[in-house]
């Protein structure tokens, strides 16, 4: 696949739509590469680079043509770039990784910041439910990857039969660390306790990891499935509440 970018940090929001964008890149293989990535998108490699590398947040037309070329979903990919955007603009400049702030004209930052200050505070409120969704997100998809490792890296097809579940649902609980428009959350939360209990046992029956290790990552595992379904909740409890403009009118 060529060279990997740097590691990322999933709570800077550029970095996590990196993050997500590196996870849909991987997941298809050679489709991937930079080569047939800028063939199909139009850029150049050093564009391909700075979109995985968390530097640059991708075009519109570019990312549509990319993710399409990937087999995505161009039209979640339309939209998560979009709350990405709005995300970057309720940081600070300086707080944001990758020099991305320096692309940014006074003006803009300006505009921006005025932006930020004037939206209400229910929607403010659900961009943190949601970065902090994507952060937990990437914790649990550690974990079980961790814990594959340990339990020796099953094959795909043992795990579907040892959970019950289908070949393709754990093969993208496995590849691809967030939610996606594959599953209903409640399914996709029920196939990674799955998975995490299998894969424990699995580790304990290999003995080639101390049981300390294994459940270090199960506890940790655990932690991140129980936040998540509390920050769901939230979610969902803060979708229904109007925006304080709403209120007012």
């Amino acid at each position: 696949m060529g060279r990997r970018p740097n590691p990322l940090n999933p709570e800077d929001p550029l970095h996590a739509f990196a993050i997500e964008l590196r996870a849909l890149r991987d997941s298809v293989g050679a489709a991937g590469d930079v080569r047939a990535t800028c063939k199909a998108a139009g850029i150049t490699r050093g564009t391909y680079y700075a979109w995985l590398s968390g530097k640059q947040l991708p075009g519109r037309d570019a990312l549509q043509l990319a993710v399409s070329s990937w087999g995505g979903d161009v039209s979640f990919w339309l939209s998560r770039r979009r709350r990405a955007e709005e995300s970057i603009a309720q940081h600070p400049p300086n707080s944001l990784d990758g020099g991305a702030s320096r692309n940014l004209s006074p003006a803009t930052v300006s505009e921006r910041a005025e932006d930020a200050s004037q939206e209400p505070p229910a929607e403010v409120g659900r961009r943190i439910i949601f970065e902090r969704e994507i952060f937990v997100s990437f914790m649990l998809y550690g974990c079980i990857d961790e814990l594959h490792h340990l339990a020796a890296s099953p094959s795909v097809v043992d795990l579907a039969l040892a959970t019950g579940n289908r070949v393709a649902d754990v093969n993208m609980v496995i590849t691809y660390p967030l939610p996606t428009r594959s599953f209903e959350e409640d399914v996709l939360r029920r196939i990674r306790s799955k998975l995490v209990e299998c894969l424990a046992r699995l580790a304990r029956e290999v003995g080639h990891a101390s049981p300390e290790a294994v459940e270090e990552q199960v506890d940790k595992a655990r932690e991140a499935l129980a936040e998540l379904a509390v920050l769901r909740k939230r979610r969902l409890i803060s979708n229904m509440l109007p925006d304080a403009d709403g209120v007012n009118e």
